[in-house]
């Protein structure tokens, strides 16, 4: 099995988990939906940072319990979110986490 990347997306409106090879070629996904979003005021939108944890790990454990042979040959993990997100580099450039900052 060759290196694969896990993908995990945390948008507006699911959670995605998505293995993909070094190549760009999706292999599997796993999609977790997010509630419906609260309206405290007018234009405003809030979900509880803690919804956005647990749909992640459904969606990357429900990927593992679907595919667990593909587990093993992840290599890399990346993280994207809607607006607000942080990452963090070392000296090097390398990027050593990203962060979803809830405001």
């Amino acid at each position: 099995m060759s290196e694969l990347i896990l993908a995990v997306d945390a948008g507006t409106q699911s959670v995605r988990a998505i293995l993909f090879d070094l190549a760009g070629n999706l292999l599997a996904g796993r999609k977790e939906p997010l509630p419906h979003w609260d309206a405290p005021r007018p234009g405003w939108a809030e979900l509880d940072a803690q919804t956005f944890w647990d749909k992640l790990c459904a969606a990357v454990l429900g990927l593992w319990r679907d595919h667990p042979d593909l587990k093993k040959a992840v290599t890399c993990v990346t993280l994207t979110t809607q607006r607000n997100t942080l990452v963090v580099v070392d000296e090097c450039g390398f990027v050593a986490a990203s962060v979803f900052v809830n405001q």
